[in-house]
């Protein structure tokens, strides 16, 4: 019996889900605008679009990251006419504009 209850309590800690909040604002790197309409993603593959920049360039939400709730999240913010740029959760973020 000793046994199964603890295979049972690694079991649920194993399949419990961990949440975690992210805010921030993106500002363009050489002005300082906030910029809207940035696309946010919680992978850098592109695959999954969790939000939007608001018109004063915030943005915030919650992702589920598995078990391992101390893992950091990689979040991916994308805009027409700035680099593709990576982030390590959430905070202010500066972007900076392609050069033609």
């Amino acid at each position: 019996m000793r046994l199964f209850t603890i295979l049972l309590s690694i079991f649920v800690l194993l399949s419990c889900d961990c949440y975690r909040s992210y805010q921030g604002v993106v500002v363009d790197f050489e002005t300082g605008i906030p910029l809207d309409s940035v696309r946010v993603y919680s992978a850098p593959n592109k695959k999954y679009l969790i939000n939007m920049t608001s018109s004063s360039g915030t943005y915030q939400g919650q992702l589920l990251i598995g078990w391992r709730c101390t893992k950091p999240k990689y979040l991916l913010f994308t805009k027409e006419g700035y680099h593709d740029t990576l982030a390590v959760d959430s905070g202010e973020l500066k972007m900076f504009k392609q050069e033609n």
